[in-house]
């Protein structure tokens, strides 16, 4: 009787094993398939991780006469997408004119492009923007910017700040107005910068419709690139190369007109001096 029960016994473990076997292969499938997912999810995120470790761009955008509002982001887009993570701060031109939200977070972006002039950011605003000019974080900017937080003298309003001379005391100018509209402005290389990489891809000489700005003499913290030139008047530099008070590495220009963005010297020049402007930055962190 004993022996059996042990037959039937064995005859029931072998019938559940079977039944049980599919059971087993479709989990152990399962498994797999999860860790597969799990895996590719995972090379998905890195794929993202990557993405974001391309150097942070901020635009600061604040001016009504250049329109640059609407060339900026679209110069952004084609030539810089590709290398940049980029995000804009603007500001209204009429009322919140001095408010430029998003600058207080300046901090935490690995290169600066200013397109603002006579703007009076909020007091925390411009002394995150002074704190990353002083820590030596790059700066390029545009046009208006080299009176991008002068009010010529005038006091700021309550809870905002200025800073008059950011011309000299960053950018390496002395910014005296400009000439009349209407002239055409003849640009080429400086004399002793024929041959610098900056200008790669630059066809020199080209034109600019935009006033040319009297911003001589430079300081010795300077390296002129470009000088533009009208008729019967001095040369004045319109692109430069500076070190900032913090050892950051700055490239400015007065070009920037809405007419200049149609220009593809100007754009290469543009977006060669991003490029200079990031390089010790970009080096630095690898």
């Amino acid at each position: 009787m004993r022996n059996n029960t042990s037959v039937w016994h064995q005859a029931a473990s072998r019938a559940q094993r079977a039944h049980d076997a599919p059971s087993r292969r479709w989990l152990a499938l399962l498994v797999c398939v999860v860790a597969a997912a799990v895996a590719a999810g995972g090379e998905a995120r890195g794929d993202e991780t990557a993405g974001e470790t391309r150097p942070r761009l901020l635009l600061v955008i604040a001016e009504k006469e250049y329109d640059t509002r609407k060339t900026l982001p679209a110069f952004a887009k084609a030539q810089l997408a590709d290398r940049f993570t980029i995000d804009s701060v603007t500001a209204p031109d009429d009322e919140g004119r001095h408010t430029l939200a998003g600058l207080e977070q300046a901090e935490d972006y690995d290169l600066v492009l200013l397109s603002v002039r006579r703007r009076a950011p909020t007091t925390d605003q411009l002394a995150a923007f002074r704190r990353y000019v002083a820590a030596g974080g790059p700066l390029v900017v545009i046009r208006t910017s080299c009176h991008a937080f002068s009010l010529r003298g005038e006091p700021p309003p309550d809870g905002h700040a200025v800073w008059e001379h950011f011309d000299t005391e960053v950018l390496g100018c002395h910014y005296a107005n400009h000439h009349p509209n209407g002239l055409i402005t003849r640009v080429d290389a400086a004399p002793a910068a024929a041959g610098a990489s900056l200008l790669n891809g630059v066809s020199l000489p080209f034109e600019s419709a935009g006033s040319l700005y009297l911003v001589n003499p430079l300081t010795n913290a300077t390296t002129p690139l470009l000088t533009g030139a009208i008729d019967g008047k001095p040369a004045e530099p319109v692109a430069w190369t500076a070190r900032s008070p913090g050892g950051g590495r700055v490239f400015a220009t007065t070009l920037g007109h809405v007419s200049d963005f149609a220009d593809e010297s100007f754009c290469r020049l543009l977006a060669n001096g991003i490029d200079w402007a990031i390089a010790a930055e970009r080096a630095a962190g690898e």
